[in-house]
């Protein structure tokens, strides 16, 4: 098998940049759910479009007194991700989670009945949303399992039928 030099770079470096976006996303993805859970909660009345707004620009939020604890923090796993060394469900949640509450912690509610359903809101959504993380990496890995097991009955049938072809040639030597 030949290697062709430049289609082990593309991937090597196709692999990083995916890993890159999945990065941003997950920290996009915490921020979101911090600010579902602040609208959500303050039942601010705002029409759709604001809300929107207030989704997308949640990460803004990071940019708080809580900074200083984050960003090591954020360094420390974007390494993390780049690196990928197999558990990288367990980062994606992780970095989901903290974001969330480092962006929750940001906005700051200051109110007691909004602070509480603010994190029963929270609590929901960030259930929900490493539920379903957790669902698509059980379905990868019986995926992953389904295609062992086909393997698995390829190399049996190949062995039998060696095993056979051997019987055979070793009836007839002996004849």
């Amino acid at each position: 098998m030949n290697l062709d030099i430049e289609d082990v770079i593309a991937s090597a470096v196709g692999s990083v940049i995916g890993r890159f976006v999945l990065f941003i996303a997950a920290v996009w993805l915490g921020c979101a759910i911090s600010m579902v859970a602040v609208i959500n909660a303050t039942n601010a009345g705002l029409y759709f479009e604001e809300s929107l707004w207030l989704i997308l620009l949640s990460p803004f939020l990071l940019f708080s007194a809580w900074a200083v604890l984050n960003i090591p923090f954020l360094i420390f796993y974007l390494f993390r991700f780049l690196r990928g060394d197999g558990d990288s469900y367990r980062v994606f949640g992780l970095l989901i989670a903290v974001e969330s509450v480092v962006c929750l912690l940001g906005y700051g509610i200051q109110k007691w009945p909004e602070f509480i359903w603010t994190l029963v809101s929270w609590g929901i959504l960030l259930a929900a949303v490493e539920l379903i993380i957790w669902q698509i990496r059980s379905q990868l890995i019986r995926r992953w399992e389904h295609g062992i097991q086909q393997l698995r009955e390829e190399n049996a049938r190949r062995t039998t039928e060696k095993l056979r072809v051997e019987r055979e040639r070793m009836s007839l030597e002996s004849v």
